[in-house]
């Protein structure tokens, strides 16, 4: 009875912040219509070096914006640190700073430059496919370019699952994991104690994922 309540509460939260992203991108859809207009009225009128700023500290609000939707649909580290990024050159380029603040806002952009380039690449590039429990590992393996250790060719995902999870059976829910080298199986759906769908986590950046399957 709790894991449905807290299933049925997880997917109200997810269409609610779905719905949050939908009014974000009609929103910057008509910052961008008026960045637009801006740009052609800079083109029929002389414009000034303050004008000319004003449009770019407005073009870094709308990719703000953006990256803050590509943040709410795809939950991954490296979308923060570019959300981050963004946010920090546009407080530079459209604030009144002083040079020991743009120092501070170049350091951090650097920083963050190399947070997202070698702390998160590997937990970033991933590729997930969904299997039902059923699924032969032989065949997952082969359509997957992964290799999921198993026992005979009858194994299902959810026998390789099982027999690698060495917590209680009762402490299974949805986002439990099984890992293996460059590859993890993951729960994707469960209700009423039962396992309903599986998911494939790749590494893409794994050598193990590359290697052709026999």
């Amino acid at each position: 009875m709790r894991n449905k309540i807290n299933d049925k509460t997880y997917h109200v939260v997810e269409y609610m912040e779905m719905g949050v992203a939908i009014l974000v991108a009609i929103s910057i859809g008509f910052a961008v219509l008026y960045l637009i207009k801006e740009l052609w009225d800079s083109l029929l009128l002389p414009s000034k070096i303050e004008g000319m700023t004003h449009f770019i500290e407005d073009a870094l609000t709308v990719a703000v914006g953006i990256e803050f939707v590509k943040l709410l649909c795809k939950h991954k580290a490296s979308t923060v640190v570019e959300v981050l990024i963004f946010a920090v050159a546009r407080h530079m380029i459209g604030e009144h700073t002083s040079m020991v603040e743009n120092l501070i806002c170049i350091i951090s952009i650097a920083i963050l430059f190399c947070v997202r380039r070698y702390w998160f690449r590997d937990y970033d590039e991933v590729e997930k496919t969904v299997f039902f429990p059923k699924a032969k590992v032989k065949n997952v393996n082969h359509s997957c370019a992964v290799h999921i250790p198993y026992g005979d060719d009858n194994a299902t995902l959810l026998d390789v699952f099982m027999e690698n999870y060495e917590e209680d059976v009762r402490t299974i829910t949805k986002g439990t994991c099984v890992f293996f080298n460059g590859v993890a199986i993951r729960v994707s759906k469960f209700r009423n104690h039962e396992i309903l769908e599986l998911e494939i986590v790749r590494s893409v950046t794994s050598d193990v994922a590359h290697q052709r399957l026999h």
